[in-house]
């Protein structure tokens, strides 16, 4: 295994070392030395000029009614996919992604499901189990959260990295993601996701392995091809873990706490810009990610940031969200 001949002698240069121990309880991370450091011998020391997004998670994602975030609070995120709040992954888990916004009667009395909470730098999902079925959805028994970056995020290549803490009960199922953007923003003319590249997924019941998969579709309600490779990584919940993960055009490379696990090819579709997406599912009985265990949970994944650096390869990165804009996603309906 290679290791990231810069990453140990470059500081981060958002927080002080100090504040990065008490924030997320750990060892301060330090900014990795990414692809276009070494690309180009003639970069700057300091990262700042190649990072286009970050979130260190000072505040909450408290979302608005309309399921989209408080602008006042935070810009980064939005608490669903484009289906809207609420969304669930039908026939994949049993988890109903839940925020602030979420308020439905159960019991006779108002309840107001919130799966975020961030404590000194750290967010955590928590997925909770409930006796009765959430309203509406009478298999779905756990409230849980999703984050994407559909409103405010996309990039085409680059490397993007994630430091987490994932729970290990079965049936929780971390998942860190990216969808494409241009179909996002010429819907309904796409009605269907063309690809979809899972840099991480860690099922509690395998809580020593990291699933990295690349998923292709040829047209609407064509099968779903995907190529998936499991690597042993050692336990991701005895603490918080970086995964980076650098992806290029025809592959991405896959790194855990600067060192280097993977090459793995891309689909031929896989070069428009895309969204970031996070998520803490929870696994239907006897499903890939185990049956969950209703007195184990709650069960919490914990985040400590996820930023996104340009590489030499980036040529689309934009968003409001975004540090710079680069190229163009077409957001006008149009082919």
């Amino acid at each position: 295994m290679m290791m990231h001949p810069l990453r140990l002698s470059l500081l981060a240069v958002s927080i002080s070392c100090a504040d990065a121990a008490d924030r997320a309880g750990q060892a301060p991370a330090a900014e990795p030395a990414t692809p276009a450091l070494l690309d180009n011998p003639q970069a700057p020391l300091s990262l700042a000029a190649y990072r286009v997004f970050a979130d260190e998670f000072d505040a909450p994602p408290d979302a608005a009614p309309d399921g989209h975030d408080d602008q006042d609070r935070i810009a980064h995120w939005r608490t669903s996919l484009w289906f809207g709040s609420g969304y669930h992954r039908q026939g994949g888990g049993q988890g109903y992604y839940a925020d602030t916004s979420t308020r439905t009667v159960w019991s006779s009395s108002t309840v107001c499901y919130d799966a975020f909470s961030v404590d000194k730098g750290v967010l955590s999902i928590t997925a909770t189990h409930h006796p009765q079925p959430i309203p509406g959805f009478a298999n779905l028994h756990y409230v849980t959260g999703l984050l994407s970056t559909i409103d405010s995020f996309w990039i085409d290549y680059g490397y993007v990295e994630v430091r987490l803490k994932c729970p290990a009960a079965p049936g929780c199922w971390t998942a860190f993601f990216m969808y494409p953007a241009d179909d996002y923003f010429n819907r309904p003319s796409a009605q269907y996701t063309k690809w979809e590249m899972d840099f991480l997924e860690i099922l509690g019941s395998g809580i020593d392995r990291l699933h990295v998969t690349t998923h292709e579709r040829a047209e609407p309600h064509a099968k779903n091809s995907g190529d998936e490779s499991v690597i042993a990584t050692g336990r991701n919940d005895d603490d918080f873990h970086v995964f980076g993960f650098d992806k290029r055009p025809g592959v991405v490379e896959v790194w855990r706490d600067g060192v280097h696990l993977l090459s793995k090819p891309t689909t031929p579709r896989m070069t428009s810009a895309g969204y970031l997406c996070l998520v803490l599912d929870v696994g239907t009985d006897g499903g890939w990610a185990g049956t969950p265990v209703s007195g184990q949970f709650p069960q919490v994944l914990q985040v400590d940031y996820v930023r996104a650096y340009r590489t030499s390869a980036t040529s689309v990165v934009g968003g409001p969200a975004s540090s710079m804009q680069l190229g163009q996603v077409r957001t006008d309906g149009q082919r």
